[in-house]
């Protein structure tokens, strides 16, 4: 079913690593019983959760069998407010879904309305709550990737990311530093 895919962005939502590991958000997995990963060129990717993050709100998967993935670039400059934001989502049999937003908050600590722990070093943007984009990569203008949508659903205002100096050490965590 539609359902049981995980929300995806051109070649695997922001793959982060080029060996097939893929970071989302929380939100993007929960109540799913089948982990899949569609890349844009239409193949299907059986995943696995590799490590999940609850103080950040995000989960790294590994997308079991893919290879050739593009990963996209984590920015190296950290974002400021009033900086560009792009949240760029792909469902699964919908278009790219493209919002664009400034940055209202960097570094903060953000308690959602959904009941979860609240989330640690999240930047917020001025921008249109849309669920699709959850889990979706938060690109600035240079098509860096600044974060990754923690929240989409509207229970705070406007989108909520986990930065990408959180992201990252998530990343190199569960890959013995290799992010």
């Amino acid at each position: 079913s539609h359902a049981s895919f995980l929300k995806v962005l051109l070649a695997a939502l922001c793959a982060a690593l080029a060996n097939g590991l893929v970071l989302s958000s929380i939100h993007a997995i929960q109540g799913l019983t089948t982990l899949r990963i569609a890349s844009a060129d239409g193949h299907i990717y059986p995943a696995t959760i590799v490590r999940a993050d609850p103080t950040h709100g995000v989960v790294l998967l590994q997308a079991v069998g893919a290879q050739n993935l593009t990963s996209l670039t984590f920015a190296s400059v950290t974002p400021r407010v009033g900086d560009l934001a792009i949240a760029v989502a792909h469902a699964p049999f919908s278009p790219v879904t493209l919002n664009t937003g400034t940055i209202s908050s960097v570094g903060i600590t953000v308690t959602l309305a959904d009941g979860e722990p609240a989330l640690h070093d999240v930047l917020t943007v001025d921008a249109t709550p849309d669920p699709r984009q959850d889990g979706a990569p938060l690109l600035s203008g240079n098509g860096d990737v600044i974060g990754v949508v923690v929240d989409a659903n509207g229970s705070a205002p406007g989108l909520v990311a986990l930065s990408m100096s959180g992201a990252s050490a998530l990343v190199a965590a569960a890959t013995g530093g290799g992010g």
